[in-house]
């Protein structure tokens, strides 16, 4: 591997590092919501009401993998279940007034954070991170929907 590769690859890490041990020091109380918790009232309040099915494809999980996840949101109040008025058979999950409440908190508190983050941040800088991290995200999307595996990746 290249030094700059190396140098992006530690990078990364210490930036995962970093944000989780930032998340887990500012996730406390009231407020406190994993990453799939957020992720899935995210989808709820952009979305709309969906099956498990359809949450389980935009996130690219097994549905067993998300009736778990499902079942968090809506033991804590977050989200509801409730039957699909065009197929009585399906079952819809929408996010509650307390998840839309909670998810609000939640994007405020980082967006606080990311404010004092970048600080001394220009316009320019931060829309071109923005560029940047769309660019990887995109490049990370293109992969997993062509589930390649990493022994196939160019070494």
């Amino acid at each position: 591997m290249s030094q700059p590769l190396l140098d992006i690859e530690h990078e990364v890490f210490v930036l995962f590092r970093r944000a989780f041990t930032l998340h887990v020091r500012t996730s406390v109380g009231k407020y406190e919501l994993d990453r799939s918790a957020y992720g899935i009232l995210l989808l709820l309040d952009d979305g709309g009401p969906m099956r498990l099915g359809q949450i389980a494809l935009a996130y690219g999980l097994d549905p067993s993998t998300i009736t778990r996840q499902v079942q968090g949101v809506v033991s804590q109040g977050l989200a509801e279940k409730h039957r699909d008025p065009d197929d009585r058979r399906a079952t819809l999950l929408s996010i509650t007034a307390e998840g839309r409440a909670t998810l609000a908190a939640v994007r405020e508190q980082r967006g606080r954070l990311l404010d004092a983050l970048m600080a001394g941040w220009s316009d320019r800088q931060r829309n071109d991170l923005l560029a940047a991290l769309r660019r990887v995200n995109d490049a990370l999307e293109a992969l997993v929907e062509t589930s390649v595996s990493t022994d196939l990746l160019p070494v």
